[in-house]
């Protein structure tokens, strides 16, 4: 009988798991899981990056082509007895300028109206602000800003006064209170953990070679 007892239990012993071979397999599923999320964090992280830079370069696209749109349709305001005269001003982090631009009213319906514009590269970002209609008239109205483009690191306005035959010379101001510049350029720099990041550069005509030097 005593052997037989012995057989039974040595018999048990070889059928169950020692303490080593648990936690070794305990050991084993930790680092698979480890593993496992460390690949799900990775790809998480970059598919994030990627649609942060997709949606950064579909903002920017967005914002160049009212920028150019803006510009295109800008004029330089004067009244009827022209003692009054809102003219086009370019500084190299600044400019202001009076444009025609669509406006919705409350019942829904767009028109067209004459709006004065500002912009102007604060912080990181390209601001952007608008005085509308009879508002552009008011001395004492201040514009309100609101961020146009995020996450630059450094945006510059340059102006051309004339086309040359040699091409276009760019300054970093304009002061002609009666005419607009021929061509305005803004150069634009995002931020980015890449340190070889390239500047963007958008160039806008704004009169035509024979409206005047």
């Amino acid at each position: 009988m005593l052997s037989s007892a012995k057989k039974r239990m040595n018999s048990k012993r070889k059928a169950g798991f020692t303490l080593v071979e648990v936690l070794l397999a305990v050991g084993i599923s930790a680092l698979t899981l480890a593993s496992a999320y460390s690949a799900l964090r990775l790809g998480w992280l970059s598919y994030k990056r990627m649609n942060n830079s997709s949606q950064a370069c579909q903002d920017l696209r967005n914002g160049w082509d009212r920028f150019a749109r803006e510009l295109r349709n800008s004029f330089v305001f004067k009244a009827k007895d022209d003692n009054y005269k809102i003219p086009f001003s370019g500084k190299q982090k600044e400019m202001s300028f009076c444009a025609l631009i669509p406006i919705r009213n409350k019942d829904g319906k767009t028109y067209i109206a004459p709006a004065r514009i500002f912009y102007k590269f604060e912080g990181d970002n390209l601001l952007r602000a608008c005085l509308k209609e009879k508002d552009i008239l008011v001395l004492s109205a201040k514009p309100e800003y609101e961020v146009f483009l995020a996450n630059l690191s450094a945006v510059d306005f340059f102006y051309a006064k004339k086309s040359l035959p040699q091409g276009l010379s760019w300054e970093e101001s304009f002061d002609d209170k009666d005419a607009l510049p021929f061509a305005v350029r803004m150069k634009l720099t995002q931020k980015t953990d890449n340190f070889s990041a390239q500047p963007f550069t958008k160039s806008v005509i704004l009169r035509r070679p024979d409206e005047g030097a």
